[in-house]
């Protein structure tokens, strides 16, 4: 049996690693860190009173979250009916091959309770690592909109295209404003990181006269009503 002064540092090294990484989902975290206290209580039966008290403080330090954190992620995430979908930076070679589809994942109902609806199939390039559909509502016809996931990071916008902005009018954490070279000049994407890729709308002037700014602006005011409409 691995003394319990041994096993404290071993599940302390794996907590530290996963809080490191920081892409890791809160139940891992939670995992780990309920399996290094049933553990630890198996073994203190046999440690001495020093012993006993070492991991009851540790792990109380280590593993509490202020109240204001939880509110805080818990705020900052989808709740669509298929699941919940937090924002927050994600690993690509982890999320792979569960990227998130928003053209199946948000239903018909909840697209249809922020105004647009889904047309036409989702279209899937990359091997499964971006899936998009068109969506429209009735009083923007003339303009493309796209909606997509995708595993391409912040780096990856930077490489192939333009930032148009890192600080929009919204309150989701992250979102950045961009325009890949594939795009027409007159676009603009918004786009903010969740546990499971990239949430980005891609909105195009189509027949519109809309500059990029107000394109921009269309494209952050769907996330943010997707957010605002669904966030509980």
């Amino acid at each position: 049996m691995l003394r319990t002064a041994n096993l404290l540092q071993i599940c302390k090294t794996a907590r530290a690693r996963l809080f490191t990484r920081g892409r890791n989902m809160k139940s891992r975290i939670l995992t780990m860190v309920l399996t290094c206290t049933f553990a630890i209580t198996g073994c203190t039966s046999a440690a001495n009173s020093t012993l006993d008290e070492e991991p009851t403080t540790s792990l109380s330090d280590d593993s509490v979250v202020p109240q204001s954190t939880t509110e805080e992620e818990s705020a900052q995430a989808f709740h669509f009916e298929s699941g919940v979908l937090p924002i927050g930076d994600f690993n690509p070679e982890e999320v792979y091959p569960d990227v998130f589809n928003p053209c199946e994942e948000i239903s018909a109902e909840e697209f249809a309770a922020i105004g647009y609806e889904v047309r036409g199939e989702t279209q899937s390039r990359g091997q499964g690592s971006l899936l998009s559909c068109r969506i429209q509502n009735g009083t923007e016809n003339d303009l493309t909109i796209l909606i997509e996931g995708s595993l391409a990071a912040f780096e990856d916008f930077e490489a192939q295209g333009e930032i148009l902005s890192t600080h929009p009018e919204t309150q989701l954490a992250g979102m950045v404003l961009y325009r890949s070279q594939q795009d027409d000049p007159a676009s603009c994407r918004a786009a903010v990181p969740t546990y499971r890729g990239h949430l980005t709308v891609s909105v195009q002037k189509g027949l519109t006269n809309k500059s990029v700014p107000e394109l921009c602006t269309s494209a952050t005011e769907i996330l943010n009503t997707l957010h605002s409409t669904y966030s509980t």
